[in-house]
């Protein structure tokens, strides 16, 4: 693995922890943003390969995320990672420019960095 960078915007601290050792484990550089306005000013000072972001969070949702790191970048890989499965939603995030949808509750280790994986390459 060519050590790539990964930030994950996550609101809760233990599923941040969990999922940022998952990553770490594999040799991927884990930066952590624990709402939508500190991801975006990670996002806006480094570069990343993919950015994993919930969409319930406090101060900016992930949609409201989305749209901006799109905005700015419209290449930047970014997949959803949230147990939100309103199709309204996931239709939503598409539109504005997601990449994958990743459901947390129905996601095991193993086939989470599979996505990660083919989203990195």
């Amino acid at each position: 693995m060519d050590n790539k960078h990964i930030l994950l915007i996550e609101d809760d601290q233990n599923t941040s922890d969990i999922y940022s050792g998952i990553l770490k484990t594999q040799g991927y550089q884990v930066d952590v943003a624990l709402d939508g306005r500190e991801g975006l000013d990670k996002a806006s000072t480094n570069t990343y390969d993919l950015i994993l972001l919930d969409i319930m969070m406090p101060k900016i949702d992930g949609l409201e995320t989305l749209a901006v790191l799109k905005k700015y970048d419209a290449h930047r890989k970014v997949a959803l990672f949230s147990n939100l499965s309103s199709t309204e939603i996931i239709e939503k995030a598409m539109k504005i420019g997601a990449d994958e949808f990743i459901m947390k509750s129905d996601t095991d280790p193993d086939s989470f960095l599979v996505k990660v994986k083919r989203l990195t390459n």
